[in-house]
């Protein structure tokens, strides 16, 4: 179930609010049937949570980000829940290596990574998605608890587009060599 709030935002009551709603949600996941609640990690952006912003990559975002996961992490020991958080590019996570240091950061195993592909390469990347994805699979693959995707259009934005239309390496993606390091763990 979708927990989604912008851990980050510039106005901490926002963070407070999107606590307690999350709060809500790991009450009822039980009665749901689900144990995971995925989350975006958010940005600086105080009227988007989907665009990026400068202030994503200052020790401050990052602090707050830290703050935020740790009182998501207590509600998630409350209700018996795994918390996955995914790597979106305009995020302050907004890589697999960011992504990776937050986990040895907070060592929870009540935190895991959502991975989608298209979320995870700029535009600037494409010509090299698969270094990228590769990267990515090595960095988190036995840290996964969720793999999804979009299709990715030639000019670099995700979604919107039918899965082969677009630009995104499939068969690199849903390849076995790909997912070599989630099997391993």
């Amino acid at each position: 179930v979708s927990g989604t709030f912008n851990m980050i935002h510039p106005d901490v009551r926002m963070r407070h609010e999107g606590l307690h709603k999350l709060e809500v949600i790991a009450g009822a996941c039980a009665r749901l049937g689900t144990r995971v609640v995925t989350l975006c990690t958010g940005t600086r952006d105080a009227e988007n949570m989907w665009r990026g912003h400068a202030d994503n990559a200052s020790p401050e975002a990052w602090r707050d980000l830290h703050v935020s996961l740790t009182k998501a992490l207590t509600i998630a020991n409350k209700h018996d829940l795994t918390l996955g958080i995914e790597p979106e590019t305009s995020n302050v996570i907004g890589s697999a290596a960011k992504a990776r240091r937050l986990l040895d950061e907070m060592k929870s195993p009540r935190l895991k990574i959502i991975i989608d592909p298209a979320n995870l390469l700029h535009p600037r990347d494409l010509p090299r998605q698969r270094e990228v994805l590769e990267d990515a699979f090595d960095r988190l693959g036995g840290d996964l608890v969720l793999a999804h995707a979009k299709e990715i259009a030639p000019d670099g934005h995700p979604g919107g587009l039918a899965i082969g239309a677009g630009v995104l390496d499939w068969d690199l993606y849903l390849g076995p060599a790909a997912w070599r390091p989630f099997n391993r763990k």
